[in-house]
């Protein structure tokens, strides 16, 4: 008999991280977080329109889950070019963590209040934008894809500078941010699809795990934004492992011309969509246009 067997209250995260630790649940189990305890969980549905899913029972993290969608969908509707300074912070931050030793002045300029503004400039190219301005290379992905690019060149800068580095290489180089907005359309594929449910468990899991121990401080904020912002730092160092393993997957694919880039980006994108299936018994989100 196993821990789940006799269990007469649902585990909550940190339960469940502690039982999983000492191996009363396998990582199966861990994945199917969801499912330990068969208990209905109604939810208010803000947007019906966009994302159509039936509550399981014992899906315990439904509204974190949902919060999370919304928060995804906001950041992909965000106009670059309309983020009130925030593209300008974020576009510098990404500048001055990959090429720090390249001046800002090639790519800004001073306003009269001491803040700066981005200017079009062809020296964007270096980091693999299309055009002088990089605002209209997220038009697509919005302020998701340039948020994702940010946390990956701050939070992972030496891999970040590594992978950027070897996109310059000749003859098979490869535009960098491109690549970054197309692996953030990926990741958000994944979420759309359902397919990250398990991730973002794992990740409330360790978290109330860690307070549970007192090694993590709890700001003082509603439960359920605290949990959606861990459930998205879960979905961006999920897009840089796969800038990482994207950066390795082109390094060993020995291409010779940057045109190999799709079909070297379609390998890596059926790698990790086996490493992240669709749950046969979960709905899509559907309203992403």
């Amino acid at each position: 008999m196993t821990a789940l067997e006799y269990s007469q209250e649902p585990l909550h995260g940190g339960a469940l991280a502690l039982a999983e630790f000492f191996g009363l649940v396998t990582p199966q189990d861990f994945a199917e977080f969801g499912r330990i305890h068969p208990k209905p969980i109604l939810v208010q549905q803000r947007e019906e329109n966009w994302v159509h899913k039936p509550i399981l029972e014992g899906d315990i993290n439904v509204p974190v889950v949902l919060e999370v969608l919304h928060m995804l969908r906001e950041r992909r509707a965000e106009n670059c070019k309309q983020l009130d300074g925030k593209e300008t912070d974020l576009l510098l931050r990404l500048w001055q963590s990959l090429v720090p030793e390249e001046s800002a002045d090639s790519i800004s300029a001073p306003e009269a209040d001491g803040e700066r503004r981005i200017t079009p400039s062809s020296s964007w190219k270096s980091l693999g934008f299309q055009g002088i301005d990089p605002a209209t290379d997220f038009r697509s992905m919005g302020g998701l894809a340039l948020r994702m690019l940010v946390y990956f060149a701050e939070e992972r800068t030496e891999s970040a500078r590594t992978a950027l580095e070897m996109s310059h290489r000749q003859p098979a180089w490869y535009p960098f941010a491109t690549a970054g907005i197309n692996i953030a359309a990926f990741v958000l594929h994944l979420a759309q699809t359902r397919a990250l449910d398990p991730l973002l468990h794992a990740a409330l899991a360790v978290h109330s795990a860690t307070v549970c121990f007192g090694l993590g401080v709890t700001e003082p904020k509603s439960e359920r934004t605290e949990d959606a912002e861990i459930g998205m730092e879960a979905i961006y160092d999920l897009f840089s492992d796969c800038f990482e393993d994207w950066a390795a997957t082109w390094a060993a694919s020995e291409s010779t011309s940057p045109m190999d880039f799709p079909s070297v980006f379609q390998d890596f994108r059926k790698r990790w969509e086996n490493r992240y299936p669709q749950p046969e018994t979960r709905e899509p989100a559907s309203g992403w246009s």
